[in-house]
């Protein structure tokens, strides 16, 4: 069995490709070309997983794989709404996303020139984007799962976008950037990461969080619906 797919540049990350979940046989051939991946970074780089960058699928096929395997009954039940119905809700909303108040006073805090508060707009539309997909997963799982899956199925899902979210605040901290990570996605980090945010802009931040997931609550109730 084929993919016939280039991973690096066809298959989505966000939501997770549903070729992924479709079945264990698919699972499986794909976390088999993650192994072969690892067997050549091994043998012609003497590199083992741990020291090897981040990747989604060195998460999902090496360092939570059992975790995986256990929900993938429960992701695969909820994957035609996430690139469907998530999909649309969440391009719309990341595209409308603007920079609040309380994160232009960072940004001038931080002494941020005009092309850094561009990079930081656009940082921020993913994050919107991202956060807006984690939600509405989230949401269908709790709709769409059995009982003994909705746990596992919340926790793989939340584990699987925070890791990307810490990959990309490490990706900007290797930079020197870090200050242009989004306020937003700070927030789905552990609290260590947002511990020094004012009132005002926690406060900022679960508006906009309450509103995404209250977008996404009316789409999750559409799709279970039909």
């Amino acid at each position: 069995m084929h993919f016939q797919k280039n991973y690096d540049e066809e298959f989505y990350e966000f939501p997770l490709d549903e070729l992924i979940t479709a079945s264990f046989d698919n699972f499986y051939t794909f976390c088999n070309i993650t192994e072969h991946k690892l067997a050549c970074w091994n043998m012609q780089c003497k590199m083992n997983h741990k020291q090897i960058s981040w990747s989604s699928d060195l998460h999902i096929c090496t360092f939570k794989r059992l975790q995986f395997e256990n929900a993938l009954n429960c992701l695969n039940l909820t994957s035609t709404g996430a690139h469907n119905e998530c999909n649309e809700i969440c391009r719309h909303i990341a595209r409308r996303n603007p920079t609040k108040g309380n994160e232009k006073s960072y940004l001038y805090e931080v002494a941020a020139n005009l092309a850094e508060i561009y990079q930081y707009w656009q940082l921020n539309k993913q994050c919107a984007f991202q956060i807006c997909h984690l939600e509405c997963r989230k949401e269908l799982i709790r709709n769409m799962c059995e009982q003994d899956e909705t746990i596992n199925g919340l926790d793989v899902i939340q584990n699987y976008y925070q890791y990307d979210l810490l990959d990309q605040l490490r990706s900007l901290i290797d930079s020197s950037t870090e200050h242009l990570y989004p306020l937003m996605c700070r927030f789905y980090l552990p609290i260590q990461y947002h511990s020094d945010l004012t009132n005002e802009i926690n406060n900022e931040i679960k508006e906009s969080i309450i509103a995404i997931k209250q977008a996404v609550n009316d789409v999750v109730e559409m799709v279970t619906k039909l």
